[in-house]
């Protein structure tokens, strides 16, 4: 039988059981023996990150989660720069200059980038709401790399 690159699991009813409300001794224990593995461990929710919450201290390898965008600079700031918008949430650099950012409130994370892009002279080149298919969910997958959608979280 061939190993699995990644398992995917859901929060509400999957993860974190609907009775309990907790996440069962039984499922911690396999998500460390599918990370020890090197499997790759990844939340696929309709939460947005803001509603995700403490997941008991497990770590993960990804999520796939609705909220974020992408935005390309000439001239990039720092993650910290970025961080302290109004609306942005949290993030992670990609290459070419290029975030991937967790916002709460798309509209306030967008107009934030744009003046302050404006302002600190960081020549804002691209900006999207991403909306990952499992198509590139698999081909990062394939290429050894971690789903989009990965804040660094736990």
């Amino acid at each position: 039988m061939t190993k699995p690159h990644a398992i995917f699991f859901d929060i509400d009813g999957t993860l974190i059981s609907f009775s309990t409300h907790t996440i069962p001794v039984s499922a911690r224990e396999a998500i460390s023996r599918l990370r020890e593995k090197g499997v790759k461990v990844i939340i696929a929710t309709g939460r947005a990150f803001r509603d995700i919450g403490d997941l008991g201290g497990l770590e993960f390898d990804g999520y796939i989660a609705p909220n974020a965008l992408v935005a390309g600079f000439f001239e990039p700031p720092a993650m910290d720069e970025l961080l302290v918008l109004d609306g942005i949430a949290g993030g992670e650099e990609l290459s070419g200059g290029s975030f991937r950012l967790r916002y709460t409130d798309a509209r306030k994370a967008m107009d934030a980038i744009v003046g302050a892009s404006a302002a600190g002279g960081w020549g804002l080149r691209e900006m999207w709401v991403e909306k990952p298919s499992m198509d590139s969910v698999f081909a990062a997958l394939s290429k050894g790399g971690n789903p989009p959608h990965n804040p660094g979280k736990k």
